[in-house]
């Protein structure tokens, strides 16, 4: 079946005249770079690909240049979707904030001038160890307008995995909050990472977003968030980089060795999220997005790149998937949001079920995606049907359905 998508592309600096701009690679809801006088190098892509050292090291648009945040937030504004919601995020308590495109676009480009301001340059690595709250998008994409290299940290990390992590990055800055809320409970994380950067001399800098009134480590080192990100220029024009130019860096766990880092390049990162969200998953500019997971694991970047590459909504949750008398409020949020796509582990399934299904009466769930095991047979959950998991089309990722009772409604996709 043909996707409902209008396709568009990303297109690489090929000349001076943009009319002329050649593409790489076809992508959902990109487009070719605007005028802006960041991209006034004589960047050229003379080749398409590059496979002369091996499959394995193969190269695409060599000698192009584009930016993440150009093709994420500037195409929909320029379309005239600046208002249109970005982000819609929910707190434990249930406090919300909704940030459309155009003021995501704003915070972005704060936080890449506040951190040039404190001389971190194009290239250099700067973490990431915050909740998931609607600053941490802005903090990745801000990393992106400025060509810097975004190193994702867990938020649950012990000041040794921090350590680790920005040393083999060379980490230069970080972003992080005071703290976290977690069932009900602040979880202190400014304190944590305080002590992880005595053994990281590269580190200058650190902006901290103070939620909860949490001490600073170190004045000259630990910056306010409202003091300087919140009152940086908010229309700082991006930064052009190479298409194999590294984006992010993504650790693995750690759990069998010393942390492996995978370095996801600009060009390819969009072009794998468009393959699996917005062909495989069909995602589109009217669907809302809800994977509970964390930036520090590569579903955190990989979720918020694909939603905007829709020109979707990402519907951002802090805090547990269940709580003390609420134990499905994953599936509450989902339903009440009217989420349309929703990612899930089979740990968390597993879990939901262990519990009663009544409180889940009445509601209406979106289309999911759980991370592939092939060797868990689809369980069944007394009293609300069969789930049953199914190989995808992606090789990262499968996707699962319910074969609803009584007690529930699935939403079919159109």
């Amino acid at each position: 079946m043909r996707s409902r998508h209008s396709w568009t592309v990303v297109a690489l600096r090929t000349t001076r005249n943009w009319s002329n701009a050649q593409t790489v690679t076809r992508i959902g809801s990109g487009r070719r770079f605007s005028t802006s006088p960041a991209f006034d190098s004589p960047a050229r892509m003379h080749r398409l690909r590059e496979i002369g050292d091996g499959p394995e090291n193969i190269r695409w648009g060599i000698g192009g240049a584009l930016n993440l945040t150009e093709t994420c937030l500037d195409a929909h504004i320029e379309k005239g979707l600046g208002d249109k919601t970005a982000i819609d995020w929910v707190d434990e308590d249930g406090s919300r904030q909704q940030w459309s495109y155009s003021r995501l676009a704003e915070e972005a480009a704060r936080v890449a001038s506040a951190l040039s301001a404190r001389g971190v340059r194009p290239s250099q690595g700067v973490g990431i160890y915050m909740p998931m709250i609607p600053e941490i998008e802005a903090a990745l994409l801000g990393i992106a307008r400025l060509g810097a290299v975004a190193v994702p940290l867990f938020s649950g990390f012990a000041p040794h995995a921090i350590v680790t992590r920005l040393n083999d990055a060379r980490a230069v800055a970080v972003l992080t909050a005071d703290a976290t809320p977690r069932r009900g409970k602040p979880v202190w994380m400014e304190a944590t990472l305080a002590e992880a950067l005595a053994e990281v001399p590269s580190v200058h800098t650190v902006f901290s977003l103070r939620r909860f009134g949490g001490p600073v480590a170190d004045p000259a080192r630990d910056l306010d968030w409202q003091e300087t990100v919140a009152k940086a220029d908010a229309t700082r024009p991006a930064h052009p980089v190479e298409t194999d130019a590294p984006l992010l860096i993504a650790y693995t766990s750690g759990t069998t060795g010393k942390p492996k880092g995978v370095v996801h390049t600009n060009l390819g990162v969009q072009a794998k999220a468009t393959a699996d969200f917005l062909l495989c998953l069909d995602l589109k500019p009217d669907d809302r997005h809800l994977w509970m997971t964390d930036m520090g694991w590569v579903m955190g970047p990989l979720t918020l790149i694909s939603v905007l590459l829709a020109g979707a909504t990402l519907v951002l949750a802090e805090g547990a998937p269940s709580m003390p008398g609420d134990p499905f409020r994953l599936l509450r949020l989902a339903a009440e949001n009217k989420v349309t796509h929703m990612g899930v582990a089979p740990t968390l399934v597993r879990q939901f079920m262990t519990q009663d299904p009544a409180p889940l009466r009445g509601a209406i769930f979106p289309h999911c995606v759980s991370s592939p095991r092939p060797e868990s047979p689809g369980p069944k959950m007394p009293g609300f049907g069969t789930w049953s998991i199914s190989a995808g089309t992606t090789r990262y990722r499968s996707t699962f359905r319910v074969e609803p009772s009584s007690s529930a409604q699935f939403l079919p996709r159109p």
